[in-house]
Order: structure tokens, then C-alpha cells, then sequence
């Protein structure tokens, strides 16, 4: 059984290909890094033989390969630069090219070059390129094998046989620490990605709700606010009515299993209907809308009291004998507001008017309201 998971850790299938899927854009980030990184080295290091050479008059037996390499590299990040691999098949594409221009110049150098002594440089790379790049192992198994492959054949037929076999012994022990190694660096760093991503979801979720904290909120309206400065950008502020005289009468458990509920009820209209709700603090609540308008917004409101009013949690304080929840909100369209600060403020105003006609209401920013 133990054989049988790591051949599908080693296909990334199970729960690897799962993160390998959630964090494709951490991935993708990180291979984005390293490639120009890598390819900025190459060509330093190259730049680096040439002015060498010129101020002390040596020319390298290799000097067109490292013509050939620089050109293209050039070409590499000229290309990236200009958005070609931009796509995630494009990216993982790029650094399998990286890999082949490596590998290439490596059996011109260890093989062309060297035909009295190992391609030291080829088994040496097969392990630098398997822990650069974050893929799929079996993809950087199988890339190695056919270049291994195209290896060994090259160094049979250009040097002495005692040579060859030597090259062909080294090259396939490499292969073997390179493909047990990238298998197990690419499963660390698939977990770190993981565990970063978890600390970054705890930090901006609200551990009793689920939903998005205050400080999440904060970023993500300022953010949105900025995009959807001239379109539809609203806010909806939330209350629950008399939740005070509710801990007060059932206690503070009953009061988190309130706003657990309600976080949840809110948490499922959101994603229903693509709004961002978060908890504010307390028993108050703040969603964006970036889609709809003035009108449509009302309804949303509506829909909001109407699905925490039949929740039917028991609240004997209340006029309702439930509870029941207000909303405030205000539209970008109608407010004109300088910056999204002034913008809730609005909304935070209409949630007060709701409250003072009743309670189990919504008012627009302007004074309308109605009873739900």
C-alpha cells in the first residue's frame, strides 16, 4: 500500500494534486521568479566570460556556444517579457525550455569538448534544474529520462568506450538522486505553499462566523473601491436587533451559536449571488457589491432580512420573538463619495435609520426604508 501512495504522490494525484491544483497561481508565481532569475544568471555569467576574454585577449574553444546560449536566453526572456508565457501551460512550457537549453549546452560541453574526461556539468545540472522548478514530478522524471537518453547516446559515439560507460554509469545514478530528490522537494514545497495559504486564510477569516474579518474587509473595499470608483459599488451594513438583551437572557454560548448561524446564512447568499460579506465587529455585519444597482440592492437587502427572519432562531426580548436582523446600504451611484471611508459611512447612517423605524427593516442611504 505504501508502494502504491507514492507512486501517486509521484503522479501528484491524491491530495498533492489537489493543492498542486488550489495553489496552481502560487506555482505558477513561483516558477514565473525563478526563471528570471535564473536566466538573468546565465546571462551575467556569460557576459562575464565575454568581457573577460576581450580584456585579456583569450578566446574560449566554446565561445560560439556561449554565443548560441546567450542569444538565446536573450530570446527567453524577450518572450516572457512580451507576455508569451503568460498562461500556466505557457509558464511550466518556458521552464522546460530553460531546461533544455541547460541540457543542450551541458552535452556540447561535456561531450564536443570534453572527449577526455566526464561531462561532469551534464549529471551535475540534472540535479540543479530538478530542484528549481516547482511541476508535476513524473513531467521532470520523464524530461530527464529522454535527455539522459539523448546523452548517453552522444557520449557513446564521440568518445573512447571506457568514457562512455562511464558517462552512461554517472548519468543514470544522477538521474536517481535528481528524480528522488525533486519528488521530495517538490512535495515540500507544494506543503509550505499550503501551510502559508492556511495561515493566510486564518489570519483574514473570523473564526466564529467563517466569514472575512475586518481587516480582510478593509483591504478588499479599499481594493474594490478604487477599480469600481465610476460603476456600481455599494455597501451593505447589518445589525442584529437587540442582540445585547440576547446574551444577556440565553448567555454567551447561545449568542455565538447566533452569530454562527448567521454567518453562515450570509456566508451561502454571498456566494449565491457574488457579494463579499464579512463581520464587522460584534454583532454587526458589512458586505460589497460591485454588480448591481440602487433598486436591485433594495432587493438584496430585502432578501438578506427575510433569510435571518426564517432562520427562526427564538429571541423572546424581541417584539418578533426571533431574531431578526437590519440593513443599511448606500450606492456609489447615489453618494459620490470621495473615498470608500465616506462611502460606508453612508451605509453605517441608513443602518441607524432602519433601526430607529422599527427594527426587521432596510434603508437605503436617503432615508428609504421599508418593513420586511
Amino acid at each position: 500500500m505504501n508502494g502504491i501512495r507514492l507512486i501517486r504522490e509521484w503522479f501528484l494525484e491524491g491530495y498533492n494534486k489537489e493543492y498542486f491544483d488550489t495553489y496552481r497561481s502560487e506555482i505558477e508565481r513561483y516558477n514565473t521568479g525563478i526563471l528570471t532569475f535564473f536566466n538573468a544568471l546565465v546571462l551575467s555569467l556569460l557576459v562575464f566570460v565575454f568581457v573577460s576574454g576581450f580584456f585579456t585577449g583569450y578566446v574560449a574553444p566554446m565561445q560560439p556556444v556561449y554565443v548560441g546560449t546567450a542569444v538565446f536566453t536573450l530570446l527567453e526572456m524577450a518572450a516572457d517579457r512580451w507576455m508569451l508565457f503568460k498562461s500556466s501551460r505557457g509558464i511550466e512550457a518556458a521552464a522546460f525550455l530553460c531546461m533544455m537549453k541547460i541540457y543542450i549546452f551541458c552535452i556540447i560541453s561535456g561531450v564536443s569538448y570534453s572527449l577526455d574526461m566526464p561531462a561532469i556539468s551534464f549529471y551535475s545540472f540534472m540535479i540543479v534544474m530538478s530542484i528549481l522548478f516547482i511541476t508535476r514530478p513524473w513531467k521532470l522524471d520523464l524530461f530527464n529520462f529522454l535527455a539522459g537518453i539523448i546523452f548517453c547516446i552522444c557520449s557513446f559515439k564521440a568518445k573512447p568506450v571506457s568514457l562512455a560507460l562511464a558517462d552512461i554509469y554517472n548519468c543514470w545514478v544522477f538521474y536517481g538522486v535528481a528524480s528522488a530528490v525533486s519528488f521530495w522537494i517538490v512535495k515540500l514545497r507544494v506543503g509550505f505553499i499550503r501551510n502559508e495559504n492556511l495561515l493566510i486564510v486564518q489570519r483574514d477569516t473570523d473564526i466564529l462566523t467563517t466569514l472575512p474579518n475586518r481587516r480582510r474587509f478593509d483591504i478588499y473595499a479599499k481594493a474594490a473601491f478604487e477599480i469600481r470608483r465610476e460603476g456600481p459599488f455599494s455597501f451593505l451594513m447589518m445589525d442584529i436587533d437587540h442582540f445585547k438583551a440576547y446574551n444577556d437572557t440565553k448567555g454567551h454560548i447561545a449568542g455565538d451559536y447566533c452569530l454562527e448561524r448567521i454567518g453562515k446564512a450570509l456566508g451561502k447568499l454571498g456566494r449565491e449571488r457574488g457579494i463579499f460579506f464579512a463581520r464587522y465587529g460584534g454583532e454587526e455585519f458589512v458586505a460589497v457589491d460591485t454588480e448591481r444597482s440602487s433598486q436591485e440592492l433594495e432587493n438584496i437587502a430585502g432578501e438578506i432580512v427575510r433569510t435571518i427572519y426564517e432562520l427562526g432562531l427564538p429571541h423572546e426580548s424581541s417584539s418578533f420573538k426571533r431574531i431578526t436582523i437590519s440593513v443599511g446600504y448606500a450606492c456609489q451611484s447615489d453618494v459620490r463619495a470621495e473615498d470608500y471611508i465616506r462611502l460606508l459611512d453612508c451605509a453605517d447612517k441608513a443602518l441607524y435609520c432602519a433601526k430607529q423605524h422599527g427594527r426587521n427593516k432596510i434603508a437605503g442611504y436617503g432615508g428609504v426604508n421599508r418593513n420586511q
